[in-house]
């Protein structure tokens, strides 16, 4: 989160603050998801990782950079 927040302040280069960010955590409580897309974040997927939830946020991600 910290590192994120990071980013989208532009401390990795203004070129990267719009980078996508999706974040693979054990946390998948309402207000950890909260914490995660406040912070800056495209997506979420908790673990254990279902590859179908991955590859489906990361279209959607994709579908947003079009």
């Amino acid at each position: 989160v910290q590192a994120t927040r990071k980013i989208r302040e532009g401390h990795a280069g203004e070129k990267n603050k719009a980078i996508p960010i999706v974040a693979m955590t054990a946390y998948a409580m309402n207000k950890d998801r909260e914490i995660i897309f406040e912070a800056g974040m495209n997506g979420h997927v908790a673990k254990p990782v279902d590859m179908k939830d991955l590859q489906k946020i990361l279209a959607q991600i994709q579908s947003t950079l079009r």
